[in-house]
């Protein structure tokens, strides 16, 4: 089962949400329910978070 961690790993890499839900499986609607909240605390697409619950998801 793919896990959100592989949702902002996709997003960290500097994948499209539509490129991430093609290669994960999920609808591009889900993937972009997850990413939302990193995409308003300020963090670009292929950069990473200085947000503390954007890295416990990660690892």
């Amino acid at each position: 089962m793919v896990g959100i961690t592989e949702i902002y790993g996709h997003w960290f890499a500097g994948r499209s949400q539509s490129e991430s839900a093609v290669s994960l499986g999920w609808d591009r609607k889900t993937i972009r329910k997850y990413l939302t909240p990193a995409e308003a605390s300020g963090t670009a697409l292929g950069e990473q978070s200085d947000d503390p619950l954007v890295e416990e998801t990660e690892g």
